[in-house]
């Protein structure tokens, strides 16, 4: 099965988008109602050999934009990780997603770009974050 996803933007949705997850995987009935509601920590797939969630899902990076543009251009990717949200989320077990898993992230933030440069867009607000995600739950 293939969910596509566009959450909630804003640096401090964190918690309407993992709602948001709660109520995509309550609706389709992915996993049993037990489950969903956080009686099981690896719960089994019902009806699918494997569901991939994937889209714009909005987590951002939880750190300062000097930070995090310094080690993008250090090549320095992997001190990036334990501030990306959506990870934190996932450790914190704050997220249904605690039961999808996703590759290694070994490249640059994906969001915002300026149109037409390799340079990040920032106003104040929009810090960099891996915001187009692939998960995978088998």
């Amino acid at each position: 099965m293939q969910v596509n996803i566009h959450n909630l933007a804003g640096h401090s949705k964190v918690k309407q988008r993992n709602e948001d997850f709660k109520r995509i995987l309550s609706d389709l009935q992915i996993f049993n109602k037990t489950e969903i509601f956080g009686n099981s920590e690896n719960a089994p797939i019902d009806n699918f050999d494997i569901i991939f969630m994937m889209g714009d899902m909005n987590y951002r990076i939880d750190s300062d934009y000097e930070y995090i543009i310094d080690c993008i251009n250090n090549n320095k990717i992997c001190e990036l990780t334990p501030y990306d949200q959506l990870l934190l989320e996932i450790e914190e077990g704050y997220t249904e997603l605690v039961r999808f898993s996703e590759g290694t992230i070994e490249f640059p933030p994906t969001y915002k770009y300026i149109p037409g440069s390799h340079n990040y867009y920032y106003d104040g607000e929009k810090i960099p974050g891996w915001c187009d995600r692939i998960l995978y739950s088998y």
